[in-house]
């Protein structure tokens, strides 16, 4: 219930952070507020982000990229279309990112942007599908924010700001079809 709560309140202070945004935007679709993004594949430079994470982050088939948490930012998107290969190659460049806590997450389904379809319209869900996203923390954003676990060994990658590939293998990913490094972990969550 708590968690519910939490959530419900969580979305409303983006929506109400996207309202800000459309209010406020520039030409570019880029907006002051604490939540902000695009939609296209323009590079973006890099924001304090790991060496490496600007390949990962820039790949031709981003569809939409937006930062956030509300409140506070430093936490990027990036959501991408592409297939096996593709995604196999961007995955070789997350492998090669200097950064020591990196995770893939693979699930069923079809992924959803966040920026094109922020409130679940229906009619915006065909437009809004995505076969990958890459979330990015720019450092000192995150030791802000969040920071490393004070009581774990300072070798723990805990230490580290998180980056992550969330893959849905439900449209135009095969799961088999892709080639992983070994050095990356795995989460499945395809039950």
């Amino acid at each position: 219930m708590c968690k519910a709560l939490w959530l419900n309140g969580l979305r409303s202070v983006a929506l109400f952070c996207l309202a800000a945004c459309a209010l406020t935007a520039s030409s570019d679709s880029h907006c002051s507020a604490d939540i902000g993004g695009s939609t296209g594949n323009e590079a973006v430079s890099n924001k304090d982000w790991p060496t490496g994470a600007e390949t990962v982050f820039n790949f031709q088939g981003r569809i939409a990229f937006w930062e956030g948490p509300p409140l506070g930012g430093g936490q990027w998107h990036a959501e991408c279309r592409g297939n096996a290969k593709q995604l196999s190659e961007i995955l070789a460049a997350f492998d090669r990112m200097d950064a020591k806590n990196k995770r893939i997450v693979v699930h069923n389904g079809v992924g959803q942007s966040f920026w094109l379809n922020p409130s679940h319209d229906p009619a915006k869900v065909d437009a809004a599908k995505i076969d990958w996203s890459f979330m990015v923390w720019s450092k000192p954003h995150w030791e802000r924010l969040i920071g490393p676990k004070k009581t774990r060994d300072k070798n723990d990658a805990a230490l580290e700001p998180l980056s992550q590939i969330d893959i849905y293998t439900g449209g135009s990913v095969t799961w088999s079809d892709v080639t992983v490094p070994k050095s990356l972990t795995v989460v499945d969550r395809r039950k």
